[in-house]
């Protein structure tokens, strides 16, 4: 009876492991619209202020976006991504960092005002 339970333990913890592993990550369109709304309704602590953009007053070549994994021993041990988006539109130039999976904002960096 324990060796059941114990091995049901071990594979829901493995599926799960599995599943954060191979989890779903957001597409390049998604990435620039999460990045517009960080930059448009940014969280307070981050320390910049809002700027009405609108993602179509942006041309496509202004629009760079990259995928890359994020820091820390659990996020490369466990495949962790971020998208990269660097929005050039006027005299501005920020890069907003977001979480790939949820479209979180984690930074804003860059030439913002």
């Amino acid at each position: 009876m324990v060796k059941k339970i114990i091995m049901f333990m071990f594979i829901g913890i493995l599926f799960i492991t599995f599943y954060e592993y191979q989890k779903p990550i957001m597409n390049s369109g998604e990435a620039m619209i999460s990045a517009v709304d960080c930059i448009n309704n940014p969280p307070d602590k981050m320390g910049i202020f809002a700027d009405n953009i609108e993602i179509e007053t942006i041309p496509n070549e202004n629009i760079y976006t990259y995928l890359s994994q994020q820091d820390g021993f659990y996020n490369k041990l466990m495949n962790k991504q971020k998208w990269e988006i660097n929005l050039k539109y006027g005299d501005k130039a920020p890069t907003v960092v977001i979480n790939a999976y949820s479209g979180k904002c984690i930074n804003v960096y860059g030439p913002v005002n």
